[in-house]
């Protein structure tokens, strides 16, 4: 799933965040509704944010894979995912891209830097913008979308699911186990309450061990 971490790729020079003029490009293919919101196979939309300490940075296809965690940086869920994925970090170092986009519009670019210096890690925190999450559809208080390196979602799991089979799902993926179809289904079924966690961590552990 969407890749592994480390924060050192230089940002791309780009027009102003703020500047809307490109908000109705249809390149993602999914017009910015939320009924369309982009799923795994998918082509991830290219949309640029602002990190809390003013850099311009594009979320796109990079030569690693690339982790964007959307979330509402003043709820709980969104500290606990944070920690998750500040171990995900600290395991794969920069062999992959992790971004954090702030969802919640009230919040500051000032508050946004304490939530990451009190909670994030050595990756970049952004300020989400409305047009940015209506291209990526999102809807639940954390969602977190795994971007390959070929522009394509390779995964995305919205809502509440369990940290651990979240950080098992990325560890069978980046180690070419478990493909993004596989990962999709279990957390669906996850999600739906069709398995429980003990029966999904056991398939991903199964299918990465065969």
């Amino acid at each position: 799933m969407a890749g592994c971490l480390g924060s050192d790729d230089d940002p791309k020079d780009t027009d102003d965040p703020k500047d809307d003029s490109g908000k109705n490009d249809d390149s993602s293919g999914n017009n910015g509704k939320k009924d369309d919101k982009p799923k795994s196979g998918d082509d991830a939309p290219k949309v640029d944010v602002e990190t809390s300490d003013g850099k311009t940075i594009t979320v796109e296809a990079k030569d690693k894979p690339t982790i964007v965690m959307f979330a509402d940086v003043e709820s709980e869920e969104c500290k606990s995912y944070s920690e998750t994925l500040a171990d995900l970090h600290e395991k794969y170092g920069d062999r992959a891209y992790l971004l954090t986009v702030n969802t919640n519009m009230d919040v500051s670019k000032t508050e946004l830097k304490e939530f990451h210096e009190q909670y994030g890690g050595d990756w970049d925190h952004a300020m989400g913008r409305p047009e940015v999450l209506e291209k990526y559809g999102i809807e639940a208080t954390v969602t977190v979308c795994v971007i390959d390196e070929n522009g394509k979602i390779a995964f995305r799991t919205d809502g509440e699911v369990d940290h651990e089979t979240v950080e098992k799902a990325l560890d069978a993926y980046a180690a070419g186990d478990l493909d993004e179809e596989d990962i999709e289904k279990a957390l669906d079924a996850y999600r739906k309450g069709d398995v429980d966690e003990k029966d999904i961590e056991e398939a991903i552990e199964a299918y990465a061990d065969d």
